[in-house]
Parts: C-alpha cells; structure tokens; sequence
C-alpha cells in the first residue's frame, strides 16, 4: 500500500514538472541531462525527493528516449522558452561556473 501511494506521489511530481516547466510537441526534443536538472531544480526548490532512477522511469513511460553519440535526448518535449534563464542556471551549477563569467 506505501509503495503504491510511494510511485502515484513520484508521478505526479514529474507530471507537475512537465505541467509546469515544459512545452509538449511531436516535434520538439530535448536532452535528458538537461531535463533532469531542470527537474531535480524545480524538486530542491519545493523540498521535494526525486532522483534519476524516478525521474527516468516516469518519463519513459511518458515520452520516447532515442540515444545519440552526443548524449541521450526525450522526444516530443522541451523546456519551456520562460525557463530558459533557469536552463541555463542548471547547466552553470552543475558544472560550477561563476555567475559572473556570463
């Protein structure tokens, strides 16, 4: 019973994500690295557990993985264009480059 409660909790956080964080379109892709760590932001900021395992099993059950040298990428989303000063936020803390460089 915990566990069932356990993954409809972890679904919704992902689906409040997608809701909240991203733009839906067959023809739209976006790396999965990046959606993570705009994920895993969006969780932090609302004291919210997530991880990758979470994370990835909820999208795929959601959105097509292809895999390209250049790293994974989900088809048919991505974040959205009013996120994108977060996006960029996320790529800068996670390979902790000063603020002030940009």
């Amino acid at each position: 019973m915990k566990a069932t409660e356990n993954y409809r909790q972890e679904s919704d956080i992902v689906a409040q994500w997608i809701s909240e964080c991203c733009e839906l379109d067959p023809n739209y892709f976006e790396r999965s690295n990046v959606l993570f760590e705009n994920h895993n932001y969006y969780c932090k900021q609302r004291e919210l557990k997530t991880n990758i395992t979470i994370f990835g099993r909820n999208m795929g059950k959601k959105f097509r993985k292809e895999r390209y040298p250049e790293g994974n990428v989900y088809i048919g989303l991505r974040i959205r264009k009013d996120q994108e000063n977060l996006k960029k936020k996320v790529l800068y803390d996670s390979i902790n480059v000063e603020k002030d460089y940009w």
